[in-house]
This record gives structure tokens, C-alpha cells and sequence, in this order.
């Protein structure tokens, strides 16, 4: 006779199953009756109970049919109403409500209500067998592709529509465990190009698993579509698309169902315990050799199996036969056709199989591919409350030959899977394995100090690389005070800070900013290591390479303060240890610091030969793609710098060459420079429409909707208009700066880059004949004038720029207003004063007034000399328009012993056969033949 009753209409017969199914995993002996939908009838009216409890399950389909509902519950007592679907207008005051729980959450709720709990025991059911029904909201998940609305699907519909779709990534989003998309990704894999899955139960790690993604996509037909599915995604909207390629993205915010074993299926014990053990690490795949590697953790028939790949694979060969699992290179998982429920006892297997999974993973030097695969099971089982005290592996793999079970080396694969998350970009988890390892070294009964300062040792790191410094910094002195402690109560051998705590130590100072005091630390290290201490030689060098490290990282700031000799000396130090330690990137980094050193002590034979040998050991295959480029950028830069331009062009033109058509394969910033540089290079050649090329090379390399670019993006621009100028294309020197103008209009942090832009803008305009020009020029100091305020200092620099355009307009009239403007805001008795006072001068005389101009352009020689020195090419330009004011007015003699004055400044800066010293000597001799001919 059964003690529960689950009364349902036939649309709730999910939920009735469901529900019996738990009521008999606690022990209860249930049946079901369902009413009749074709007839009203009433609650009293239902089963024959005869003191058996009813589950009367309520829902809108429930009442059409049910009259008078509420009565009933309060007549009858043995009656449990619970409400599977919301019920409009309806007082369901009182019962229990599953519509909006999860499975948890309702496998909870119905427990604590009914007062029951799971028994152990056999999970055959006597209704059901060894299926278990699935929870009736994720039967009938909510999903869409494309514009279609969200609503149920059948795995047919998925089928039919999913191929037909043509946009570049398809999204298809289950609410729920993604069965179906499991199912289908199954059946259709071998119609895709490449296929893909990812656990996303650690948010911190789908990040890392599409980067590898990305970068695994070589080997792959990228012509076709690929499949990715993701699982255990708690918002789907921050699964991001895949970057190249065309994908059908198949997203689930629950974990794929588990096979159900079929009693009958054709399996021994080993192929059952593997199948209960693979339960316990659905829903992510798992690496064949993670399961070679922990044979020793499992039942004895399993290991005896998992002994030798050639076994492993028989059993695979098996399974995959009966339907259980699906096989791709390297990995195995689960079909689905089930709940995931695993045994309890697969989930101690499970534990044993990933803490030795992870340290074999390790010494094999596994890819990070099958890291991320591993990683979610490490999560889960390495972190659970119940797993047993840590052990060696060779004690637990010797107690396995002695016939003793022993327990999983824990420890190893917590130290061992911190350090894997923080490298695979997911410190946050780092931490949290950390702490799980601390925890067991300072457990209840617990006595290694060494494993203390282990634990606090990796815990630093983790909190580290996750930027929490202060942090780190306070578990490294906790881990100091831990190794203070006398040797008498200590379990290691000396009662001296351990090596690999003044390591982290140092890195921790080093990242905090304090240099000074992590050399300290290392110092400390190679004391302590001379005298003795026990070192690993790997940990050794790691601290060598650090110290030289900090030691070339003083070098750059020595060079950066100008003390460019003593920066050469230090690097060239560096340089000979990191060649004693076969530290190639460390040689290459002090390489380059020992060049660029030399080059601004103006040695550049010595900076040529050092940079050339960095960029030669930047070909090993441990240095960067971008560092090798970086070196010839640099190389390129001390031959411009030299005078050497032609070197420095083809360096730079076969570089350019080498990347304009694979933008991705190197960072922007130096892709900028690059291009940036051979454009500085060609000007000085004399080869504008290069110089012009490149700088438009370097203009892509800018990303406008970066905030940061905003400047250099308009800087590029205003060098092109230049050019353009220069190659006679007035036109696209105006067009080539407004788009930076249009961005920056309004913008009061870049009025002074808006207002250049708009000047060129405006000088183009003019070039081409545009009336408007001169209006641009006046609204340009207007918008400045409104930003700035009108007395601002920063406003004299732009009136000159201002003045001297309307000059070359023929626009006098209109520039006096602003000449007058400069003189004032201009630094008293200063080199700025001077230019102001030169500007006026000219508009002066532009307008027909000499007379008033001579004594602006007379104090304006007499501030740039006292400022300047009497060699300046600033002073050769304010004696040159003094000469003219002085011919203007009649005084011969004087213009010709200022323009004598300016042909000896420009022949010493630009030498005597450039074409401005000709233009010199040539105004010369005319003042001289005119002041011959004035009486």
C-alpha cells in the first residue's frame, strides 16, 4: 500500500514524475494517479487514499477541470497541495510554490516541507528503473536563433533550423541544463569544421578557454563553420562571440545531462565504476591521459584497465560502442540521456583522479588546452570539504602496490593547479586554491611549519598576479614570522627564511615599487645560499634572472635621468650575467638598454654594434615576435639619430612592408612608431610622398574610439596636412585634419591640438582659393578664446600661429587685431615676447607702417639675443625682418649689416650650400646694390 499519492492532470505528468522520483530516493513508497482531463471533478473526488498522504499537484490545467478547490484543502488534512505552474487570481497563500525554483532549490524545498531526506542505498527505482526524470522546467528549454522569439524546441526544430542560418555567429541560449544542444553537437559533429566545448562553471576561466580557442583555430578547416558549445553559464550574455570565423554558439546556464548506465548494456565492472567516476567530472571533457594518469586512484578493476593507454583505449572503444561516450582526439565525455547524479563514492575517485591527473599533467608538460579541460574538475573535487589529508605520490603509489589504500597527494596538486590558474590569466581562482591549501597545512592536528610557509609562499604569489599587493604583502610577513620560529619546534632543517619566500618576497617589493628593498631580499638569498641553505638550482636561477633583472630595470632609470654613462655600465653588467645564465630575453632587454645608452652619450658606433648583436639573439626562438621588432625599431632609431638615413629607411620600409597586411600580428603602439619613424626618416631625405605614406600606414595603427589615441591621432593628421602642403595637394592637406577637428570641437582638454588642426585646416583652404578661410581662422580664435578664457597665457602661442597664417593670406588688417593680442599675453622679457614682438613688427609693416614697426622688431632682436645667444636660428629670423623694416625706412646701412648677420647664423646652422643661405646672400647683395644707389 503506498504512503504518498502524487495526484496530477496529464500536462503535469513531468512534474509528478519528478516529484515521485524523490519521494522514493528518500524512501517513500509512491504512486500516481492521474485525473481524468475529458470531466470536472472534484479534489474529494480523486484517489481512494485510505490513509495514504496526497501530493495534489496544482496548476491552471488543474483548475478547469478540479471545482471548488480551496474547500477541499481545508477538509481534507491529509491533502499536500504544491503549486508547478502560477495560478492567476488565484490564493495559493499557505502552499508550496516549485513554479520559479531550480531543481536545487526544489529538491530542497520539497525535502524540508515533507521532512525527508535521501536514503542510501540502490538507485533503481521501483517506478522508473535506473532512468531518472528530468526536472520539468529544463525539459522544455526557452531558446532562440537569430530574430526567432524565445520559446520551447524539440531537438527535430534545433536540427532543421540551425543549418539555415547565415549570419557569421549564430546564438542559440538554453535557460537551463543544455541537453538538447549536447544531444545535437553529438549527432552533428562531424558536419562541422572544428568543434569545441567549455565548461563554464568558473566564470574567471571562459576567458582563457576562448583565447585558446583563437589560437588552437590554426590546425583547423577555417573555410567551414564551427561549433562551440558552452555549459554552466550563469549569464549568457557575457559569453563572447568567437573572433574570426563562422560558429553555431550553443550556450546552456546548466551543465549537460550524464548518461543513464543501462543494466542490460554489455559492460564489465571496470567500464560501470568508470562510467559512475566520468559522472562525477561531467559536464567538460576529460583528457584520455588525465584518466591514464590517475588509474591508481580508482577501484581496482579500473586501474588494472587504465594501466596502459592501449587498455584505456579498449575500454573507451567499449563504451563508446554501448552509446555512453563520444571520443575526439585526446579527450573523452559523455553522451546524454539522464540527470546528473553522481554516486558519492565517484566523487572520492573523482578527487584521486585529478590530484594525479595534475602532477602527471605536469611533469608531461601538458598543453594549456587540456589545463582548462582539468581545471573545472580540480575546482570541484580538489576544494571539497570531504577529501582525504594530503599524501607523496610515491607514498600513495607504493601504498597501491602493497595492497593498502592510501590517500590522493593533495598538496602536490593544489600547488601545482594555483600556479596553472594564475598562468592560464585567472589568479582570482589562484587564491581560492591557495587558501584551500592553506587551510589543510594549518588544519586541526596539523604540525609542518614547511608546509605553512608552502601554502602562505603560493597564497603571496596568487595575490600577486591578481594585483591585490597589500595583500601579498601582509602573507608574506606572516609567512616571515612562521620561519622565525626556533628550530627545536620546527620540522625543517634550518632555522633560516627558505629561499623560495625572499623570491616571492622580493617580487612582491618589486611590484609594490620598492626596488631598493627587494634587492635586499635577493641579496639576503645568495648569502644564505653561500653559506649553505639548500636551494633548488631552478629556484636559483629564477632569483639570479630576478636580481638582473631589478639590476637593468635601475639601468633604464639611470638612462631616464640622463645619466646615460653610468645606465651603459650597469647594462653591460647585466648583459654578461644573463649570458652566464643562458637568460635570452634578459640579454636581449640589457642589450638594448647598453645601446640606447650609448647613443645618448653620442657613441653611436658602440650603440650601432651593441643594438645590432640584441637584434640577432632576438631571432631565438624564445623572444618575442614584438621584441624582435622592437629591437629593429630601435636599431633604425640610433641609425637616424646617426645621420645614417638610407640604413635606417630600409630597416624600417622592410618592416613596414612585412606587417601593413597582418595588422594582429603585432602591438598598435609599435606598429605606430614603426611607421612613424619612417616617415620622420623619409622628411629628412627629402622624399615627402614616402614620408606621406608612411604616416598614413601610422594614422591606422590609431584606434579614434580610444580615449589615449584622441591626441596622437590628431598630431599624425597635422603632420600630413604639412606634407600635403608641401607635395603641392592643398586639398587633402584641408580634408586629411577634419576628422580629428570634428571629434575634438567643444573639447576644452585639447583646445590648443583643435585649434592647429583648424589653422591647417584653414591654410589648405585658402591654398585652393576658398573665400572662407579667414572665417575659419577668426571662429578657431573665438572657440579658444570661449575655452581658454581671454587672458589665458596659452592663447599667445595660437595668436602667432594665427597671425603669421593671415600674413600669407594678405590679411594684415584682420591679423593686427590678434598681434596685439599676442604682445599682451605674452611672458614679459622673454623668447615668447620676442616672437610676439617680431609678428607685430610684420603686420606693421604689412599695412604700410614701418615707421611704427621698427621699435617692435628692434626689442624683438634684443630679447631673443639676451635669450637665444647671438648663434640662434631663432635670432637670424627676427635680424632677417629687421633688415627689411630697416630698408623700409630708408637705413641702408643697417639692413645690410643685419641680413650680414643673418647669412653667418644660416650658414652655420644649415650649412653654406643650403638653398636658404643662397636666398640670403641673394637679399643681401640687392640691399647693397640699393644702398649704393641712395645718395
Amino acid at each position: 500500500m503506498p504512503d504518498l499519492i502524487v495526484s496530477h492532470v496529464p500536462s503535469d505528468t513531468a512534474w509528478a514524475h519528478w516529484l515521485a522520483h524523490e519521494f522514493e530516493r528518500c524512501g517513500r513508497y509512491v504512486s500516481l494517479y492521474c485525473f481524468d482531463s475529458g470531466k470536472r471533478t472534484s479534489a474529494t473526488e480523486g484517489p481512494d487514499e485510505r490513509g495514504a498522504h496526497i501530493v495534489l499537484l496544482l496548476s491552471p490545467a488543474l483548475v478547469m477541470i478540479i471545482q471548488d478547490i480551496t474547500p477541499a484543502w481545508s477538509r481534507r488534512q491529509r491533502v499536500t497541495p504544491i503549486v508547478v505552474e502560477s495560478i492567476p487570481d488565484a490564493d495559493t497563500s499557505g502552499t508550496l510554490d516549485l513554479s520559479e525554483f531550480t531543481e536545487q532549490s526544489a529538491r530542497q524545498a520539497v525535502h524540508e516541507h515533507f521532512d525527508v531526506t535521501t536514503v542510501d542505498g540502490p538507485r533503481v527505482s521501483r517506478l522508473f528503473g535506473r532512468d531518472r526524470p528530468g526536472y520539468p522546467p529544463d525539459l522544455a528549454p526557452s531558446w532562440r536563433v537569430g530574430p526567432r522569439p524565445a520559446g520551447p524546441v524539440r531537438l527535430g526544430e534545433l536540427e532543421q533550423r540551425l543549418p539555415d542560418t547565415a549570419e557569421r555567429v549564430t546564438r542559440v541560449v538554453v535557460n537551463g541544463p543544455g541537453t538538447i544542444l549536447t544531444e545535437y553537437a553529438h549527432r552533428h559533429a562531424r558536419s562541422y569544421a572544428r568543434c569545441w566545448s567549455i565548461d563554464g562553471n568558473l566564470a574567471e576561466l571562459v576567458s582563457a578557454q576562448l583565447t585558446e580557442l583563437r589560437l588552437g583555430q590554426g590546425g583547423d578547416d577555417g573555410d567551414g563553420t564551427g561549433l562551440l558549445l558552452v555549459h554552466n553559464v550563469a549569464d549568457a550574455t557575457q559569453v563572447q562571440d568567437p573572433e574570426d570565423g563562422t560558429w553555431h554558439l550553443l550556450i546552456a546556464t546548466a551543465g549537460p545531462c550524464e548518461p543513464t548506465v543501462d543494466a542490460t548494456a554489455p559492460l564489465g565492472s571496470a567500464g560501470r565504476h568508470l562510467i559512475a567516476l566520468l559522472k562525477a567530472l561531467a559536464p567538460a571533457p576529460v583528457p584520455v591521459r588525465m584518466l591514464t594518469a590517475g588509474a591508481a586512484a580508482t577501484p581496482s578493476d579500473v586501474a588494472t584497465v587504465l594501466t596502459t593507454p592501449d587498455t584505456t583505449d579498449t575500454l573507451l572503444s567499449e563504451l563508446m560502442a554501448a552509446g555512453l561516450l563520444r571520443h575526439r582526439p585526446g579527450f573523452v565525455e559523455l553522451t546524454t540521456d539522464g540527470r546528473c547524479n553522481p554516486e558519492p563514492a565517484a566523487t572520492g575517485w573523482a578527487s584521486n583522479l585529478v590530484a594525479l591527473a595534475i602532477d602527471t599533467m605536469d611533469q608531461r608538460d601538458a598543453a594549456l588546452e587540456e589545463w582548462l579541460a582539468v581545471l573545472p574538475h580540480a575546482m570541484a573535487c580538489l576544494t571539497a570539504s570531504a577529501n582525504p589529508a594530503p599524501a607523496t605520490i610515491a607514498d600513495y603509489l607504493d601504498g597501491w602496490e602493497r595492497g593498502v589504500i592510501q590517500q590522493p597527494p593533495l598538496t602536490r596538486a593544489l600547488s601545482i593547479a594555483v600556479n596553472v590558474t594564475c598562468e592560464a590569466g585567472a589568479p582570482g581562482l589562484g587564491v581560492r586554491l591557495a587558501r584551500r591549501l592553506l587551510s589543510l597545512a594549518t588544519r586541526e592536528g596539523a604540525s609542518s611549519e614547511k608546509a605553512q610557509i608552502d601554502a602562505l609562499v603560493l597564497l603571496a604569489g596568487a595575490l600577486r598576479v591578481d594585483g591585490r599587493l597589500s595583500e601579498a604583502c601582509a602573507v608574506v610577513a606572516r609567512a616571515e614570522r612562521v620561519a622565525a620560529v626556533p628550530v627545536g619546534q620546527s620540522d625543517r632543517s634550518y632555522p633560516l627564511t627558505p629561499p623560495h619566500l625572499l623570491l616571492e618576497k622580493a617580487q612582491v617589493l618589486h611590484e609594490s615599487g620598492d626596488d631598493e628593498k627587494a634587492l635586499a631580499a635577493l641579496d639576503e638569498l645568495f648569502q644564505l645560499t653561500a653559506v649553505g641553505l639548500p636551494c633548488p638550482p631552478d629556484l636559483r636561477d629564477r632569483a639570479k634572472c630576478f636580481h638582473a633583472g631589478l639590476r637593468l630595470r635601475h639601468a633604464t632609470s639611470l638612462m631616464a635621468a640622463g645619466r646615460s654613462t653610468e645606465a651603459a655600465a650597469e647594462a653591460h653588467d647585466v648583459a654578461n650575467q644573463a649570458r652566464r645564465l643562458g637568460a635570452t630575453n634578459l640579454l636581449v632587454d640589457a642589450l638594448r638598454v647598453h645601446g640606447l645608452s650609448r647613443a645618448a652619450d653620442q657613441d653611436f658606433d658602440t650603440a650601432l654594434r651593441v643594438l645590432a648583436e640584441a637584434l640577432r639573439m632576438a631571432e631565438h626562438d624564445d623572444v618575442s615576435y614584438a621584441d624582435y621588432v622592437q629591437c629593429e625599431y630601435e636599431l633604425a632609431d640610433v641609425f637616424h639619430r646617426a645621420g645614417r638615413l638610407s640604413e635606417a629607411a630600409d630597416l624600417l620600409t622592410a618592416r613596414v612592408a612585412a606587417w601593413r597586411d597582418d595588422t594582429g600580428s603585432l602591438p598598435a603602439l609599435l606598429r605606430f612608431n614603426t611607421a612613424n619613424l619612417l616617415a620622420a626618416v623619409e622628411q629628412l631625405r627629402n622624399r615627402p610622398r614616402l614620408a606621406i605614406a608612411a604616416l598614413r600606414v601610422a594614422l591606422a595603427c590609431v584606434e579614434p574610439a580610444d580615449a589615449d589615441a584622441v591626441p596622437v591621432d590628431g598630431h599624425v593628421r597635422l603632420a600630413l596636412s604639412s606634407l600635403y602642403m608641401r607635395t603641392g595637394e592643398p586639398w587633402e592637406a584641408a580634408a586629411v585634419v577634419r576628422p580629428a577637428s570634428n571629434r575634438l570641437a567643444g573639447d576644452a582638454a585639447y583646445t590648443e591640438l583643435f585649434a592647429d588642426l583648424e589653422i591647417a585646416r584653414a591654410r589648405g583652404m585658402h591654398a585652393v582659393g576658398d573665400p572662407s578661410a579667414s572665417a575659419v581662422v577668426d571662429e578657431t580664435v573665438r572657440a579658444a578664446r570661449q575655452a581658454l578664457g581671454p587672458d589665458d597665457p596659452r592663447l599667445a602661442p595660437l595668436l602667432w600661429r594665427v597671425v603669421d597664417l593671415l600674413l600669407t593670406m594678405n590679411r594684415a588688417r584682420q591679423a593686427w587685431r590678434y598681434a596685439d593680442d599676442g604682445v599682451r599675453l605674452s611672458p614679459d622679457d622673454s623668447p615668447e615676447r620676442a616672437a610676439a614682438l617680431d609678428n607685430l613688427g610684420r603686420v606693421l609693416v604689412a599695412v604700410g607702417r614701418p615707421e611704427r614697426a621698427l621699435p617692435a622688431a628692434e626689442e624683438a632682436v634684443r630679447m631673443a639675443r639676451v635669450h637665444l645667444g647671438d648663434d640662434h636660428i631663432d635670432v637670424g629670423v627676427r635680424r632677417f625682418n629687421l633688415a627689411q623694416v630697416y630698408g623700409l625706412i630708408g637705413r641702408g646701412d643697417d639692413a645690410v649689416r643685419e641680413m650680414t648677420e643673418v647669412v653667418r647664423i644660416d650658414t652655420l646652422f644649415y650649412g653654406s650650400d643650403h638653398k636658404e643661405v643662397a636666398r640670403d646672400l641673394q637679399a643681401l647683395e640687392a640691399l647693397r646694390s640699393w644702398a649704393r644707389r641712395r645718395p
